[in-house]
């Protein structure tokens, strides 16, 4: 019963939830890039080749507290790697901020947010 409970309470693995949310990500911007790529530049591709890498970063920690930072990190990267040429994949660092608080646990915030890029991904991709 002790080990059981010791178990529980263990500083290893960060649960599901906020590892799908850190996973919209990535996805939004392999989603994002395809699109792109097919509605104008091939070249878009090569772009998702180094924003991809980055924003799967906080998938390699276990722990939480180095999850958090992963993710902190990975969101001021994404936001300054913007600024010099990456202007639509700045909105994958919402998925990887909202992946932080340790109480997350709402599969509404999950889909909220993942209408939200697909939304933004959508409208990136079709407006000329």
């Amino acid at each position: 019963m002790i080990m059981i409970r010791e178990a529980q309470h263990t500083y290893l693995a960060v649960g599901g939830p906020r590892r799908l949310m850190a996973a919209l990500a990535p996805g939004y911007v392999l989603a994002l890039a395809a699109g792109l790529a097919l509605r104008f530049d091939p070249e878009f591709l090569a772009a998702a080749l180094l924003y991809v890498p980055l924003t799967a970063v906080p998938m390699l920690f276990r722990g939480s507290r180095g999850f958090n930072r992963a993710c902190y990190t990975v969101s001021v990267l994404l936001v300054s790697g913007g600024i010099c040429g990456g202007i639509f994949f700045i909105p994958a660092f919402i998925p990887l901020l909202f992946a932080t608080p340790p109480s997350l646990r709402a599969p509404v915030l999950h889909a909220v947010v993942a209408v939200v890029l697909g939304i933004l991904a959508t409208v990136i991709i079709l407006v000329p």
